[in-house]
């Protein structure tokens, strides 16, 4: 996840540095509140409610 970022979006910075990926998506991916699951929709509301 990228640090202080409310929508939780993906680092793709951090998976290239550990070999996770070859290269990186051309869409933004985010990590959802339901076990941690990754999607392409970006969040209608913050962390905090808003």
């Amino acid at each position: 996840m990228l640090p202080y970022n409310p929508l939780y979006r993906v680092n793709y910075y951090q998976l290239l540095k550990a070999h996770c990926l070859d290269t990186q998506p051309e869409i933004e991916l985010y990590i959802t509140n339901y076990d941690g699951l990754v999607t392409h929709k970006k969040p209608k509301k913050n962390s905090t409610g808003n």
